[in-house]
């Protein structure tokens, strides 16, 4: 984590320095598991999670913009499952994302976005009720390649509001017994710093 909130930093004072508009980003998630291709009788629920980033705010024509980043967030889902192989208990996943998207904004400052979103794997965890807290990668794979739809408004030149939603497309567990994809809605606020 702490080295995720040094690459953070260390982006945001470049950014400062060559006074390149570039967004700071927070807020919740939502996330859950996609469970594919398996002879489980598992069901899942949603968790909640918080993410963090910085978006470089590229004006490529009038209203299209080009949006590369850096952006932590907490994913995962909660699973019940009665198959002595894949535990139960509630999976929380840290991932460094790196989102390329593209956005079409108004001169209102509505817009939509949309583009790819990569995921490393930096930490996972699972927590169950009689068994406790347990970390580790293992069984995890370490990319993951996702697609994200976006909408969101200015409030005014440089504070806004925005929602997303991402979905997963690479099976997040290294065996290949089950489909396990993300499925991830963020809703937050942003900043706009350098704005033209």
């Amino acid at each position: 984590m702490k080295k995720i909130l040094t690459i953070l930093f260390i982006v945001t004072t470049i950014s400062l320095i060559a006074q390149v508009p570039f967004e700071l980003k927070g807020g919740v998630t939502i996330s859950n598991f996609n469970i594919s291709h398996t002879s489980y009788n598992a069901s899942t629920s949603v968790k909640a999670g918080l993410y963090a980033g910085i978006l470089l705010n590229l004006h490529l024509f009038s209203k299209l913009r080009f949006l590369p980043g850096l952006e932590y967030t907490m994913e995962g889902a909660v699973i019940t499952s009665n198959n002595i192989l894949f535990a139960s208990g509630k999976y929380t996943l840290g991932h460094l994302n790196i989102p390329l998207l593209v956005r079409y904004q108004t001169h209102a400052g509505f817009f939509a976005e949309t583009g790819p979103k990569t995921g490393i794997l930096t930490n996972a965890q699972l927590n169950q009720d009689n068994y406790g807290t347990s970390s580790g990668t293992n069984g995890f794979n370490s990319v993951d390649f996702a697609w994200t739809l976006g909408l969101g408004t200015l409030v005014n030149h440089n504070l806004g509001i925005d929602a997303h939603y991402t979905v997963g497309f690479t099976n997040i567990r290294t065996q290949k017994d089950a489909q396990f994809e993300n499925r991830v809605i963020q809703a937050g606020l942003f900043y706009i710093f350098n704005s033209n």
